[in-house]
């Protein structure tokens, strides 16, 4: 176990999951995602590594950003971070009614045309914006829907264990989903998609923390040869079931937008398919570069722990 982790970050958890939590939970919805974005905001003004760090990694992509907009995309990047984290306070509080609050879809009349076909679907997806929220609002929109996910507490101190990890499993167990884990919970995952024609959400850019499951694949992405997964692709291959993109960018009525992409061609194969998702994600971590968690891939130390 590592215990490298600092007395500061644990009292900030402390105060995170204690009065920040209680008063998230007493206020309006979008109330709730100003404060997150607040407390990004102090967190990038007070941290000068922090700063320099996502700088670097923004520039590592190569688009040739301006001063300015570098600045912006790299304050989108920390607060990003802390809306991931603590969005979770707010979906208990979801409804359909209220969901346009938080989220809205386009494209999603492809989900409804595979339901009607009895076909399920592969949502491959990537770590941009809160990126659980999609997985909230399809399950409470009616869809029978799971999500291939890992939570760990390894590396954490006593309280990032026993107050925050232990607090974020609880709410998210009121998500109107399944969080299935890698291993022997993929055969459970493989029959509800080919059985239930159901719709699993499935990580298309990796774990940030460097871990890996199943088989991965090179290629090249913002010039340079990354590793990614090829599972997503091979979920659809192996049951029949569709392949479609998902990307999480800013809303035009909402916060947040979930696009629901056109199906991709498994037919030359689960690595062509991986590469079309690649090439697509690309395109909008180009357009939103501080969106995706997962830019210190680019940075001069490589991973980030990003543990909440």
């Amino acid at each position: 176990m590592r215990v490298g982790e600092s007395l500061s970050r644990d009292l900030l958890r402390l105060v995170v999951w204690y009065p920040v939590r209680w008063a998230l939970l007493l206020l309006p919805m979008r109330a709730g995602l100003w404060i997150m974005r607040r407390m990004g905001d102090l967190h990038y003004a007070f941290s000068r590594g922090r700063r320099e760090h996502v700088r670097r990694c923004l520039d590592g992509l190569g688009l040739g950003l301006s001063g300015a907009e570098r600045e912006r995309r790299a304050v989108d990047f920390v607060r990003t971070h802390y809306v991931n984290q603590l969005v979770v306070f707010l979906f208990p509080g979801l409804t359909r009614a209220n969901l346009g609050e938080l989220i809205e879809f386009e494209g999603l009349e492809r989900l409804e045309a595979l339901r009607e076909q009895g076909r399920g679907a592969v949502l491959a997806h990537g770590h941009m914006g809160p990126a659980q929220a999609p997985l909230c609002a399809l399950g409470l929109l009616g869809f029978s829907v799971k999500q291939v996910g890992f939570p760990t507490d390894e590396g954490l101190s006593w309280i990032g264990r026993n107050v925050s990890f232990r607090l974020r499993l609880r709410y998210e167990r009121k998500i109107p989903a399944e969080i299935v884990k890698p291993g022997a919970g993929l055969r459970k995952v493989l029959r509800f998609l080919k059985e239930d024609a159901g719709l699993v959400m499935a990580a298309g850019d990796g774990d940030g923390r460097g871990g890996r499951f199943g088989r991965y694949g090179e290629f090249v992405f913002f010039g340079r040869r990354t590793r990614f997964p090829l599972g997503p692709a091979r979920m659809a291959g192996k049951t029949g079931a569709a392949l479609l993109p998902l990307f999480l960018v800013p809303g035009d009525t909402a916060p947040y937008k979930a696009i629901v992409g056109a199906p991709i061609s498994l037919e030359a194969g689960e690595e062509a398919a991986t590469a079309a998702f690649l090439a697509a994600f690309e395109r909008q971590v180009a357009a939103h570069p501080g969106w995706w968690r997962f830019l210190d891939r680019f940075g001069p130390n490589g991973f980030l722990d990003h543990g909440g």
